[in-house]
């Protein structure tokens, strides 16, 4: 594979052709890498197959007071039905419900089935960001090595300053895959948030936005405040993607490497490094997190998945 310049909205990054039509990730930054999901991995992974059957119960109906009444919720409540699992149909009216899925879609996740702490890919809960036929892209969402983009990315601070990047600069990032990751030039940044704001960013799921433009955002958002409109708070940002190629990603789901889930906005939430792992104030005055591998976040889906 040669390297090469990809040119995508946002943060400038470079990532990898791969041979034949190059698969690019339309987001905050880089392309899809051929060598961007795990390998291996030994472990069968568990997949079921969604079949809808409502009961006739009316509280086989999403009220439209839910939280997330969309079709997702209402498979949910299906799956449940059918399974007849009181522990999701409770899940589901929480908004916090996960259950296993047979085919990729946009807004799913990937929890890994390898339980080897020294493998990259252990212990990750991946967020689907895009599943088209040129590729594969999401991110982890539950590491961290408690970077900031001042302490590992200085070269994406370049040129950029101001009360918003500099808040931006000193929050802690996750680390969402390899693509992107290392060498400062191929580096790519990507911002969600549980909030939207119009014009800015794109749904992934019912309470899951990813930003569209990072830098447009902070050059806008700098000078309007409001409660439409994204604070640095309220951005979880992570450096890297996970990338795969037409198909690989499906082989890899047949040969046992992943477990594949349908999960709720809330629930997704739940799974992020900033809102889920437990902090320490560490020896410079800043808080880090106890569990970076996400080991918490991974067992906790695979628990409610029945894993």
């Amino acid at each position: 594979m040669n390297s090469t310049t990809s040119s995508v909205r946002g943060l400038p990054t470079i990532g990898t052709r791969m041979r034949g039509k190059t698969p690019r990730f339309d987001g905050i930054g880089g392309v899809v890498s051929r060598r961007g999901g795990a390998r291996g991995f030994r472990v069968r992974a568990r997949r079921e197959r969604v079949v809808a059957h409502v009961s006739g119960r009316d509280d086989d109906m999403i009220s439209e007071s839910s939280s997330e009444s969309d079709w997702r919720a209402f498979r949910a409540r299906l799956v449940a039905n059918h399974r007849n699992n009181d522990a999701l149909r409770r899940s589901v009216r929480d908004a916090r419900w996960a259950h296993g899925l047979e085919c990729v879609e946009r807004g799913a996740l990937l929890v890994a089935v390898d339980e080897d702490s020294s493998s990259f890919w252990s212990h990750v809960v991946i967020l689907m960001l895009d599943h088209a036929a040129h590729g594969s892209t999401g991110i982890i969402l539950n590491r961290t090595q408690s970077w900031t983009l001042e302490k590992h990315c200085p070269e994406i601070m370049v040129h950029r300053n101001g009360k918003y990047w500099d808040a931006l600069a000193n929050d802690v990032a996750g680390v969402g895959g390899p693509v992107g990751l290392a060498a400062p030039r191929d580096r790519s940044v990507i911002a969600l948030s549980t909030k939207p704001q119009i014009g800015m960013t794109e749904e992934v799921v019912p309470g899951i936005h990813r930003v569209i433009n990072l830098e447009k955002l902070a050059k806008m958002n700098s000078k309007l405040t409001g409660p439409n409109t994204l604070s640095p708070e309220e951005l979880s940002l992570f450096v890297g993607y996970s990338g795969w190629a037409p198909g690989q990603l499906q082989s890899e789901i047949d040969a046992g490497y992943w477990t594949l889930a349908a999960a709720s906005g809330a629930f997704i939430e739940d799974c992020m490094f900033k809102h889920v792992m437990d902090t320490i104030i560490d020896p410079t005055g800043k808080r880090v997190p106890i569990d970076a591998h996400g080991f918490q976040a991974w067992a906790t889906t695979r628990e409610l998945l029945g894993m």
